[in-house]
């Protein structure tokens, strides 16, 4: 298996049943690529999705603060659900971890203000990669956004 030495986490949150495609596709395509599923704790409030995302051995919670610990945190969630999981996330995200975007529609800038935290990436991932065939495009909101972290996408 490849081990890279971050944690990462992946913040879905509080979505109705059916979503959160993107980042259980980001999940799924870690682990067959051969990232330690230990090393990926998915949030989500809803513990039948929670169980959906175990499958994947990756480590689950219920609590976005809990997962928030890692040295990369990806927003996998709702744009209508954005607002209310950077208000619990402020503050809770170490100074070097890098916060990954991929909220449709979110301004970096807003997600960086709303955290208090300038390492911020916003992904914008494509349908395709459900089949491991897409591309993503990624902006960041300081050239030092990337500073001390491994490059791993």
């Amino acid at each position: 298996m490849t081990q890279f030495d971050i944690s990462m986490a992946i913040v879905i949150g509080p979505t109705p049943p059916g979503t959160g495609v993107m980042a259980e596709t980001m999940i799924a395509g870690l682990v067959e690529t051969g990232v330690d599923p230990s090393r990926i704790t998915a949030s989500h409030r809803r513990e039948e999705r929670l169980a959906e995302l175990a499958a994947y051995g990756v480590r689950t919670t219920q609590s976005n603060r809990e997962a928030a610990g890692a040295d990369v945190v990806v927003l996998g969630l709702k744009p209508q659900t954005l607002a209310s999981v950077l208000a619990e996330l402020r503050g809770q995200i170490r100074p070097d971890a890098l916060v990954i975007s991929i909220v449709a529609g979110a301004r970096v800038r807003v997600i960086a203000d709303s955290l208090g935290h300038s390492r911020v990436v916003r992904s914008m991932p494509n349908l395709p990669c459900r089949i491991r065939q897409g591309i993503g495009v990624f902006t960041f909101f300081l050239l030092g956004a990337f500073d001390g972290i491994p490059r791993f996408f």
